[in-house]
């Protein structure tokens, strides 16, 4: 997959722009924001593979870094950061990836603008979403499109008559609810991160845990306690189950700061330094102060029956006895 970087001029004109002959000749585009790649964007992406493919030409994506609401400070955390939507286009079969550097000068650009950008680039086809939007206040729109380019605009995509948005998405993931969102992303719900040294309260409670410290602005879901499965290619060549939390530990800190800390089972050996790779499968329970180290430990313990329980009951291997 190649991918490139691209920084426009702010005055958007075709004599700063020139860099950009010819840069997506022979390339079918999908245009957006693709915060999640959940299946709303699948669909799209799939018909843009569609369309090059009847065009005899190859799948791209234009997308922007950073997020647009990022830079107007609307959100700080995303189901899909940079390194993370490179990866799951990759999956996708993209064959190129253009990142717009979103600036406050960039984000000025009139729609004319911004098409002056794609019909430098000579792009063969375009597909979006059917709310697609573009140039500044969003008066651009798919008919603006269509008037120098092969222009798909892709149907709302519904699943269990619910449609399907990296809105949607956050919502559930702030209140727990990780199987649900998983649905719609169609895939599950991923973080990554390093080892990084803790407290070691849960070596003196036998249970030891992997503190970690996120790569990337991963949005955080609720506090409380998920049943996950890590991968690491820097660690271990196959996986763990585990339990994670996340939240302030109100047990044993006494400060706001959010943590994350991983337990998984039946693993013997250093972490420190390694980059997990942390799938949540399921929503356990909410975080809580307990009034003693023992009685979190014996909830630890519930935690642990009650999540290999559950990999049992979807067929997932796994010895139910610690």
């Amino acid at each position: 997959m190649l991918i490139n970087y691209l920084k426009i001029d702010e005055k958007g004109t075709a004599a700063c722009l020139s860099f950009l002959k010819d840069l997506g000749k022979d390339l079918v585009v999908s245009l957006g924001v693709f915060d999640g790649l959940h299946l709303g964007h699948r669909f799209v992406l799939e018909t843009a593979i569609d369309l090059a493919n009847s065009l005899k030409s190859l799948p791209a994506v234009i997308t922007f870094y950073p997020l647009p609401n990022s830079l107007f400070k609307k959100q700080a955390a995303f189901l899909t950061p940079k390194n993370e939507k490179i990866l799951q286009l990759k999956k996708l079969g993209l064959s190129r990836i253009f990142f717009l550097n979103f600036s406050p000068k960039f984000s000025l650009l009139t729609y004319k603008e911004f098409l002056e950008i794609l019909r430098l680039m000579k792009i063969k086809g375009v597909v979006v979403g059917f709310n697609f939007s573009f140039g500044y206040k969003a008066l651009g729109t798919p008919d603006d499109l269509a008037k120098y380019f092969k222009t798909v605009v892709v149907k709302p995509f519904l699943y269990n008559e619910k449609l399907v948005s990296s809105s949607r998405i956050l919502d559930l993931l702030s209140l727990g609810k990780i199987e649900e969102a998983n649905e719609f992303l169609g895939r599950f719900y991923t973080i990554k991160g390093k080892v990084v040294f803790g407290n070691k309260i849960g070596n003196k409670l036998g249970f030891n845990t992997a503190n970690i410290l996120l790569e990337e602005n991963y949005f955080l879901p609720k506090d409380g306690v998920y049943i996950v499965k890590v991968t690491s290619k820097s660690a271990f060549n196959s996986f763990y189950f585990g339990v994670m939390n996340i939240g302030k530990r109100p047990t044993i800190l006494s400060n706001n700061t959010r943590s994350i800390e991983v337990h998984l089972f039946d693993f013997q050996g250093n972490l420190y330094g390694k980059r997990l790779s942390v799938e949540l499968l399921s929503y356990l329970r909410e975080e809580k102060k307990f009034t003693s180290l023992l009685a979190l430990k014996e909830q630890i313990k519930r935690d642990v029956f009650k999540a290999k329980l559950f990999l049992k009951e979807k067929q997932l291997k796994f010895n139910l006895h610690e």
